[in-house]
């Protein structure tokens, strides 16, 4: 947590690149954003598996302004190493541990106040629901007497996604306004897919139905970057 604070000073101590001036109605209605991510996330499997981990990924937001409230579609990328996580699909216990990949897709609503914590610098407010899936490395299992490997699981889920930021007001985008924001996030898996490693056939699916199925993300964000369009 000390990395993450000391980025989020640096961000916020940059000095304000953009003149005070008031942005022009027919200015800067679309936006595209991106940057990088730091997060924790606290991945929950089954039979009370769960491992909690740092990750890293780069964001990117596409969005239309209209006057304080903007519509985003954001995207998220994240890579990180964990291990424990027990599934069960088709009556086959899936220990899954390595390196994994998430892809969050998360339309938002973004509310832009006037407070602000220095000069051209605004503090808004961000909430919004999307989809999510991570896909992991298991290692190798039995099924129907015989021993298998080189398979991957998918988990597929649904969730929530809100925070608070701060971004650089400027008169126009080619300035590369620079933005920080903090985001927490809860995604419940809602589908399972073992797929096989080399050619991502799918093997075996498990759905939500399942009265016993429960797992979880938690991930708690810090996303900063700078706007390119």
């Amino acid at each position: 947590m000390k990395m993450y604070s000391i980025i989020l000073l640096i961000f916020l101590s940059f000095n304000v690149r953009s003149e005070e001036a008031p942005i022009k109605k027919s200015d800067n209605k679309w936006a595209l954003r991106g940057g990088l991510t730091l997060a924790y996330a606290t991945l929950n499997a089954e039979a009370a598996t769960a491992d909690h981990i740092p990750s890293y990924g780069i964001n990117t937001q596409f969005s239309y302004l209209f006057k304080k409230v903007e519509i985003n579609l954001n995207a998220y990328i994240l890579l990180g190493h964990a291990s424990g996580l027990q599934y069960h699909i088709d009556n086959i216990n899936l220990f899954a541990e390595g390196d994994f990949r998430s892809f969050f897709f998360t339309p938002m609503i973004k509310y832009i106040t006037d407070l602000e914590l220095k000069k051209n610098w605004r503090l808004y407010l961000t909430l919004g629901a999307g989809w999510g899936i991570r896909s992991m490395k298991v290692l190798n299992f039995i099924d129907q007497g015989k021993e298998k490997n080189n398979h991957r699981i998918n988990v597929s889920s649904r969730g929530l996604i809100g925070g608070l930021g701060f971004q650089e007001i400027s008169p126009i985008h080619s300035m590369g306004p620079l933005f920080v924001e903090i985001l927490g996030a809860y995604f419940e898996a809602y589908q399972l897919t073992l797929v096989e490693n080399l050619n991502f056939n799918q093997v075996s699916k498990r759905a939500r139905e399942d009265k016993h199925f429960h797992a979880f993300d938690g991930l708690l964000m810090i996303n900063f970057g700078l706007t390119f369009l």
